[in-house]
């Protein structure tokens, strides 16, 4: 990877708490009483995300560690643990959302993968930034491009989880929100032609990030990821696991 790529990657770490925050707003999201094919949805949008983030940080992650660390227990146990919630999830997968298990086993699922987050944030996480510092951009990239792959691979299935676990209430506000972001596209297209027209290549190019915006971003970014991890805990204490 050149430098500038390295550069634009993300930090493995940072890739791998967005990853925690996104699944569990997913477990969030997800409510007991709702549609069977919502629910089913949900379990299905997350069991994806679950299993291509498992695979990432076993290709790349793991490996980049285990060359610093040598057989540190947590790390050690890492991808057992990824195996435990594959099994979960193809147990999960063979079932109805009618199944009086189901919720239970999500339920299993949301613990032990929150087991597994607090390992890696408070340990793993913390270990790599201090002994693999200069390297963190290099794999983030590897993890991105590999990411990509396999999302690829599974463009489809996603699109259809993410819109089958929406709520109607807020498909119909999608729906709105879309169609008043058409009727503004066409009104203001003349006027944006006019304003391109008008444009130097020095007006177009983007602005500088300064330091204190990118430590707004930064702050930003942990404060989103520290709510979404509060609200799986509280979730997680309500339902009693």
């Amino acid at each position: 990877m050149n430098k500038i790529s390295e550069k634009l990657a993300p930090s493995a770490t940072d890739m791998i708490r967005m990853d925690h925050t996104r699944v569990i707003a997913l477990f969030h999201q997800y409510k007991g009483d709702a549609d069977p094919k919502v629910k089913q949805a949900n379990v299905n949008a997350n069991c994806l995300a679950i299993e291509i983030h498992a695979q990432v940080e076993e290709e790349f992650f793991y490996p980049a560690l285990r060359e610093v660390v040598g057989a540190e227990p947590v790390l050690k146990k890492s991808v057992p643990e990824h195996d435990e919630l594959r099994q979960l999830m193809t147990q999960l997968r063979s079932m109805e959302p009618t199944n009086a298990a189901y919720d239970r086993t999500y339920m299993e699922l949301l613990r032990k993968v929150m087991h597994h987050v607090a390992d890696e944030e408070s340990v793993l996480l913390p270990e790599a930034e201090r002994m693999l510092a200069s390297r963190l951009h290099e794999i983030g990239g590897q993890m991105m491009k590999r990411r990509m792959q396999l999302m690829a691979r599974h463009a489809g299935q996603a699109v259809t989880h993410k819109v089958r676990a929406q709520p109607v209430k807020s498909m119909l506000v999608l729906g709105g929100a879309l169609l008043a972001g058409a009727y503004l596209a066409r009104h203001s297209l003349g006027r944006a032609k006019s304003a391109v027209a008008s444009m130097t290549p020095s007006s177009l190019a983007p602005p500088a990030l300064t330091p204190s915006a990118m430590a707004a971003e930064r702050a930003s970014y942990k404060l989103g990821r520290l709510m979404g991890i509060g609200r799986g805990l509280l979730w997680r204490k309500q339902a009693g696991i």
